[in-house]
């Protein structure tokens, strides 16, 4: 009796530790996919029902997303993509969970680099970190202060590493 206690609390501390803080809507992005085949946003509820697509990802905004969303303490969900945007080279974006409000915040360029990779995170400050992979540049880690202000951090070059993947911590 003791060992099925003992494994039937395991298993409630896995199912239980995947849930952020009560959370009964999980959101995700996927990278093709939706109306586009651009990728989308989606919820759905933690036990498995009421799957939303919540936005489909176009050229003009951006497409195929990287990473995961990240949910800012402004209650707003952030993320990155690979490709689209004016310059077609990906877009830092918020998105509204209350009212399915999709905005691009930045558009990457070939000043302030291109190819974003991997997912966003954010400190302390508020401030959102991530880092770009090239196009016209070896890459850069770049912060963003919420809710207007890019700036960069590190320009990678040969000596110093290029072409981060991965997430940044």
């Amino acid at each position: 009796m003791k060992l099925i206690t003992i494994f039937l609390i395991q298993i409630s501390c896995i199912f239980f530790s995947n849930l952020s803080y009560g959370q009964v809507e999980l959101w995700g992005m996927t990278y093709e996919g939706g109306v586009n085949n651009s990728g989308v946003i989606f919820k759905i509820n933690s036990d498995g029902t009421n799957y939303n697509l919540t936005h489909s990802f176009s050229i003009s905004d951006g497409i195929n997303p990287m990473g995961s969303l990240i949910h800012a303490t402004d209650g707003n969900f952030y993320g990155i993509t690979n490709s689209g945007g004016p310059n077609n080279l990906g877009v830092m974006f918020r998105y509204d969970p209350n009212n399915n409000n999709y905005n691009t915040i930045l558009n990457f360029d070939s000043t302030i680099g291109g190819r974003p990779h991997g997912s966003l995170i954010q400190r302390v400050s508020g401030a959102l970190y991530g880092y770009t992979t090239g196009n016209g540049s070896n890459g850069r880690i770049f912060g963003y202060h919420l809710p207007w202000l890019y700036f960069n951090m590190h320009h990678f070059d040969s000596l110093t590493g290029y072409l981060a993947y991965g997430n940044i911590h």
